[in-house]
């Protein structure tokens, strides 16, 4: 097999796995009452992040991240604010509701609905979490 094929195998093989892991975490959204969308932006959330931030991780038009966020704020998650450094920017950030809504959607990711990772060994599970980081910081 040549390096060619070896990556593009490689590289089908890491979007099978975004498009199982996007189908569990909007699944599990879903049963927090959550869009798809609003299911990854909670997820996004782990810090304040500016609409700006989120149009590039979502990559998608601004207004799609105004609705997004406009639903979160419907549900009392999330709420918009300024940026201390600049107040034209518009910073999002998770409420206490929000806070403990993606703590119990992570832990549900993790826990015995996870059918991704469990087919992993404990090492296993490490050493591909360890790769991920890598490629992802």
């Amino acid at each position: 097999m040549t390096r060619k094929t070896t990556l593009e195998k490689n590289h089908l093989a890491l979007v099978e796995f975004l498009l199982l892991s996007k189908h569990e975490v909007v699944a599990i959204g879903g049963l927090h009452g959550l869009t798809p969308m609003q299911s990854l932006a909670l997820l996004a959330l782990d810090e304040p992040r500016s609409m700006h931030e989120l149009r590039h991780v979502f990559n998608c038009d601004p207004s799609n991240v105004t609705g997004i966020i406009d639903g979160l704020e419907r549900k009392g998650l999330a709420a918009r604010g300024t940026h201390a450094e600049d107040r034209r920017i518009k910073q999002i950030q998770l409420n206490k509701k929000g806070v403990k809504a993606r703590q119990a959607i992570v832990h549900e990711l993790a826990g015995k609905r996870s059918y991704i990772l469990a087919k992993l060994s404990d090492a296993e599970a490490e050493t591909f979490i360890g790769l991920l980081q890598k490629i992802t910081t």
